[in-house]
């Protein structure tokens, strides 16, 4: 019997050890598959993709308060058409109050950098911007640095972070967000806003998505 019972012991573990055997191989081989210059595997190449970019063109608010913006025809606009302050339009600290009302949905929560293309018709010219702050006092903004050339042409500038000189980063969770223009100073125009959470990302152009 125990010459019986140790047969097929042995038996047992000769059977089990084909399966680990298979298995130790096919470990083996994934192994070696990422060695070299195997190309990157779908997962790696979706992480490296996962960054969101949110681009919204400013004619297009869901609302616009006040006079002192105005949608504008630009032929060096995304489209043709901005968003402008006229010089002589006014300024807040005077009761000349206007916004621009932006909802959009950002599919994943993370740190964002804000951009704006922007031009300005005089070396005073500047916006200020906030999210998700609807209701709140005016002043409660952050502001785009404006930046004049002759003759005026467009630019992008991301919100700075006040005494630092480096972009702003806000913290958005997934899901729908408002975003308010406010005016600041008359002259500028403002064509796209862009929002992305890709680090050293700065957009060119028309800002593509």
């Amino acid at each position: 019997m125990c010459r019986q019972a140790k047969g097929l012991g042995m038996l047992y573990l000769r059977s089990a050890a084909v399966p680990l055997l298979i298995v130790g191989v096919a470990l083996i081989a994934a192994s070696c598959a990422g060695d070299g210059d195997a190309p990157a595997s779908p997962d790696a190449v979706s992480i490296i993709r996962s960054y969101q970019r949110v681009r919204i063109e400013a004619e297009g608010a869901d609302e616009i308060e006040g006079k002192q913006f105005r949608i504008a025809d630009d032929p060096d606009a995304s489209g043709g058409k901005c968003v402008e302050i006229p010089v002589g339009a006014g300024l807040p600290e005077d009761g000349n109050f206007s916004r621009a009302v932006y909802r959009f949905t950002v599919k994943a929560s993370g740190s964002y950098t804000f951009w704006c293309r922007n031009k300005c018709f005089d070396e005073c010219g500047s916006l200020a911007v906030r999210l998700d702050k609807v209701g709140r006092p005016h002043v409660e903004a952050y502001m785009f640095g404006g930046a004049w050339w002759r003759p005026p042409r467009w630019r992008w500038s991301p919100v700075y972070t006040e005494g630092t000189g480096r972009p702003r980063q806000f913290d958005l969770a997934a899901g729908e967000h408002v975003l308010e223009m406010l005016n600041r100073s008359d002259g500028p125009r403002f064509d796209v806003l862009l929002l992305t959470d890709e680090p050293g990302y700065v957009p060119e152009g028309l800002g593509d998505p």
